[in-house]
């Protein structure tokens, strides 16, 4: 439950609770798939500092691909934004 916990709380560092969340640029899929890329893009302690999709290549690379084919994608560990501008970002 714990590590729910800090998903979560991560998604909020992006989508905050009560803020309209077109006016920050959450619009559609894609721009969805940009939060949740970033998020899975980022070391996580309990993983010894590996990303969710690095995890995910190792232990599964045939839902990696399918999850790269559904538009999520890798971001760079030096390029992950955790913010709302993440969704305004070029």
């Amino acid at each position: 439950k714990g590590s729910l916990e800090n998903m979560h709380r991560e998604l909020r560092y992006i989508l905050p609770n009560e803020v309209d969340l077109r006016s920050i640029g959450l619009t559609d899929q894609t721009s969805l798939n940009v939060a949740i890329s970033h998020i899975n893009s980022s070391a996580k302690e309990h993983l010894n500092g590996k990303s969710p999709f690095e995890l995910c290549e190792f232990m599964c690379p045939e839902l990696a691909q399918k999850l790269y084919e559904f538009g999520l994608q890798k971001i760079e560990k030096d390029e992950v934004i955790l913010r709302p501008s993440v969704l305004t970002h070029k």
